[in-house]
C-alpha cells in the first residue's frame, strides 16, 4: 500500500538522491554544461523511474553531444531510459 501510494503521489524513488544527477552533469564532468537545474524524478511503477531536468549548455557546445552525455549518463549510472532534457543555451527562462 505504501509503495502504490508512492507512486501515485508521484514520489522521488527511494533509490535516487535526485541531487546525485546534477553533481555528475556538472561543468567538471562534462565540459558541454554550465549547470544542471530543476531535476523532477518520480516512477510510473517499481521498475519505471522518469526525470526531467533543465541543461545549461556552454557557448559554442554542441547541444545533441549535450543531449546524448545526458541521456547516456541516466540511463547507464542511474538506469533511467526515460527523460525529458530542456537544453538552454542562455539562462533558464523558469522562475
Amino acid at each position: 500500500m505504501t509503495d502504490s501510494a508512492h507512486i501515485l503521489l508521484e514520489g522521488v524513488p527511494e533509490w535516487l538522491d535526485v541531487e546525485e544527477p546534477r553533481a555528475r552533469a556538472h561543468p567538471a564532468v562534462s565540459p558541454t554544461l554550465e549547470d544542471v537545474h530543476h531535476v523532477h524524478a518520480w516512477c510510473l511503477s517499481p521498475r519505471d523511474p522518469l526525470i526531467t531536468l533543465h541543461a545549461n549548455v556552454r557557448r559554442g557546445a554542441d547541444h545533441t553531444q549535450a543531449l546524448t552525455e545526458i541521456k547516456r549518463l541516466l540511463a547507464e549510472r542511474f538506469g533511467i531510459v526515460h527523460s525529458t532534457v530542456q537544453i538552454e543555451p542562455d539562462d533558464c527562462a523558469d522562475l
